[in-house]
């Protein structure tokens, strides 16, 4: 059985989580964060002859969206595999200041899972 890869760094008072499941080329990642962590967005990044595809979806008024593709998209060109991302970040009252905060504790975390999955090949 693969073991999950979960990193996790304090964000604005709140635990901001990476967990990741590889499998094979492949992975499924779980981001969860903020006062109110919950599924706003999924994103698949998957390989079409060579050109690589992102799809996504994100619920109403959400814009995990924007986290989600960018872990999918980057893991996918990494590993050349599949990936699915499953975000929901939440702070209430995010300034523009705070979400840029947020934005580079995600892209540390997706430094550092990528790291992970090199050294578990």
């Amino acid at each position: 059985m693969t073991e999950w890869i979960v990193l996790e760094e304090p964000c604005l008072g709140h635990p901001l989580r990476v967990s990741a499941c590889p499998a094979g080329r492949d992975c499924a990642v779980v981001i969860l964060g903020g006062s109110r962590p919950h599924v706003g967005a999924v994103s698949a990044a998957y390989w079409e002859e060579e050109s690589l595809r992102c799809e996504t979806s994100a619920g109403r008024g959400h814009r995990d969206n924007v986290v989600s593709r960018r872990f999918a998209r980057a893991l996918a060109m990494h590993l050349r595999g599949n990936v699915s991302v499953s975000c929901g970040i939440h702070y209430d009252d995010l300034t523009k200041e705070g979400l840029a905060q947020v934005l580079a504790t995600a892209e540390r975390l997706l430094e550092e899972l990528t790291v992970q999955l090199e050294s578990n090949r």
